[in-house]
């Protein structure tokens, strides 16, 4: 299987309850290929940011299907994925690609409970995922950075808006301005577990609180996790037998 290797000790890792906004999962910001940061002082919201800030999972809620990009790193491989997330059943597929020597490609496809892996040849993704052998597991996120990353894609969408008092009382702070390809956004960090400012995971939100990027340190793992979605419209994922929910 894929994931073989790549666990990691991820123990004391929690994932979000019903928020990632006040989840615990780690961050630390990055100035990635595109993104001209400006440095800034860390202060807190506006009442104006903290309601754009708390439509940015609902929005994702509001889209259903988004593609996305995401690069990670686990015990020193790198790993990259491309595909599209349904944020309203919880559900992903994605190509994957490893930087190993040979490089290997795989579909995935996941949900909250389980993760399904097909090898294949090429870096393109099928509109409908193809029948053949498909190694399914567990996902197992208190062990396995990749599936930590995978669950906080999924998480990254809620049915109804944050509440912005809270955001602003809880310790969500402004840390700066980006530029993604042409498109300015403001980056924030979500309040910590015991509501104090936190850097570990960071939102780059736009004036519509549209999230662009999301940049997340994944316990022990050195380079954080970046997810990036597309302003592009997605389309429907069809669940392939092999996974049960």
């Amino acid at each position: 299987m894929i994931t073989a290797g790549l666990g990691g000790d991820h123990r004391g890792v929690r994932l979000p309850r019903r928020t990632v906004l006040a989840g615990s999962i780690g961050a630390v910001l990055l100035a990635a290929a595109g993104c001209a940061a400006k440095p800034a002082e860390p202060r807190m919201l506006t009442m104006a940011e903290a309601e754009r800030f708390a439509v940015a999972r609902f929005n994702n809620y509001d889209r259903h299907y988004v593609p996305f990009t995401m690069q990670l790193t686990v015990r020193g491989q790198r790993f990259f994925l491309s595909g599209r997330a349904d944020f309203r059943d919880h559900l992903g597929y994605a190509n994957f690609l490893t930087d190993g020597r040979p490089p290997r490609n795989f579909l995935l496809q996941w949900t909250l409970r389980q993760k399904a892996a097909l090898q294949v040849n090429g870096d393109v993704l099928p509109a409908r995922p193809p029948s053949g052998p498909w190694q399914v597991e567990a996902m197992d996120p208190e062990r396995s950075g990749l599936d930590v990353a995978l669950a906080l894609l999924l998480n990254l969408a809620d049915d109804r808006p944050e509440n912005p008092l809270l955001l602003r009382q809880n310790g969500a702070q402004w840390i700066g301005e980006d530029n993604l390809d042409g498109v300015r956004v403001d980056r924030f960090t979500g309040p910590g577990s015991d509501h104090r400012p936190s850097d570990r995971l960071t939102y780059l939100v736009d004036d519509l609180g549209r999230l662009h990027r999301l940049v997340a340190k994944v316990a022990a793992d050195p380079d954080p996790v970046v997810i990036n979605l597309s302003r592009e419209p997605g389309t429907k994922i069809d669940l392939i037998s092999q996974l049960t929910d």
